[in-house]
């Protein structure tokens, strides 16, 4: 008589879960890399970051009384900054502005991956964990690649919060020395 064996549940987590993660990884880069380059605002705040960008090149204060030709908008000036400098380098367009914005949600993906992978030592895991931030790109209406301000901040949020995260399991880890 030969005896069933039962299958292990856990089995499908090892290979669904990572083809539905490369699934979402692929959706998020092929919009987002198509989403870069295209030359007109996405959400309606894309072009007044624009101008305010544009006023840091011409070396124009960001804060000013409303006037009828500006209206600053009241986020941190940061990432105005490090748009200009972007744009310096790759010219004027949207494109230096998503790209920053794209870049920081990657770093926000790598720093989860990493806490994920410290506290697991587990590959899969990690990538697993960078992708639930791939995830909700469709539930914040596809936010991570906007020229706006909330990428950045996710990403100065979330980088010094997993390098406490790592330190309290690795103390010897010399994080930012």
């Amino acid at each position: 008589m030969l005896v069933k064996q039962k299958k292990d549940p856990r089995t499908w987590v090892y290979f669904l879960l990572p083809g539905l993660v490369v699934f979402l990884f692929v959706c998020f880069f092929s919009v987002s890399l198509q989403r870069l380059s295209y030359p007109y605002e996405i959400e309606w705040i894309e072009g007044g970051v624009l101008h305010q960008v544009t006023r840091v090149l011409d070396g124009l204060p960001l804060y000013t009384q409303p006037s009828m030709d500006f209206i600053p908008a009241l986020y941190t000036p940061f990432y105005y900054y490090i748009s200009a400098f972007f744009t310096g380098i790759l010219g004027w367009g949207f494109f230096p502005l998503r790209l920053v914005s794209f870049c920081a949600s990657i770093g926000v993906m790598c720093s989860i991956g990493w806490v994920v992978y410290e506290y697991s030592r587990n590959r899969l895991f990690a990538f697993v964990g960078a992708g639930f931030i791939v995830a909700m790109y469709w539930f914040t209406d596809f936010w991570f690649d906007v020229a706006r301000v909330d990428s950045l901040w996710t990403f100065f949020l979330s980088v010094p919060l997993a390098c406490l995260l790592v330190y309290r399991i690795r103390p010897n880890l010399q994080l930012l020395v």
